[in-house]
Parts: C-alpha cells; sequence; structure tokens
C-alpha cells in the first residue's frame, strides 16, 4: 500500500514540447519604420507588432513554425493531449 504522497508522485506525468521559431526582419528605412507605426495599430501585441495583416509586410522570412510567433501552437498541443488519451480532434 502506497502513501498519499507515493500515490501523487506515480500519478503525476510531465510533458514537456519546445518549438522554434525565427522571425527575419526585412531591412526597413526609417520612413517605412515611421509609416508602419503610425499606421498599425499594435498597442495590443506581444512584443508590439502581429505577424498577420500589415505586419507581414515588415517580416522577410519565418523559420520554424507560424504557429509559435501566432500563439499556441495547436499542433504540439494535440500531440500532447493524445498521449493524455484525450485527443482535441
Amino acid at each position: 500500500m502506497s502513501t498519499p504522497r507515493q500515490a501523487d508522485i506515480t500519478c503525476r506525468r510531465h510533458f514537456l514540447r519546445d518549438g522554434f521559431a525565427e522571425i527575419i526582419y526585412e531591412r526597413l528605412s526609417r520612413k517605412k519604420i515611421d509609416k508602419f507605426v503610425n499606421v498599425a495599430i499594435n498597442c495590443d501585441k506581444a512584443g508590439g507588432f502581429s505577424i498577420e495583416g500589415r505586419g507581414a509586410f515588415i517580416f522577410d522570412n519565418i523559420e520554424g513554425s507560424f504557429y509559435n510567433i501566432l500563439g499556441l501552437p495547436m499542433m504540439k498541443l494535440n500531440e500532447l493531449f493524445e498521449k493524455l488519451g484525450a485527443p482535441l480532434l
């Protein structure tokens, strides 16, 4: 018979997934930067920019997962839930 602490430890599972994403910015002139800042509404965005919409004009390339930049990487999340026996789809 196990103690409650032992039962807690044996029932606990840890899952770790990481994702990589790198944004490569376009080389922007001061004029383009000023225009982007004045036109784009980004005060409510993490990092001060949105990769969608007008934000796409300042990025040259994305390496890695677009969803890691956008927010929650749903495919990785679904993989974790599948391992727990409760897939999202």
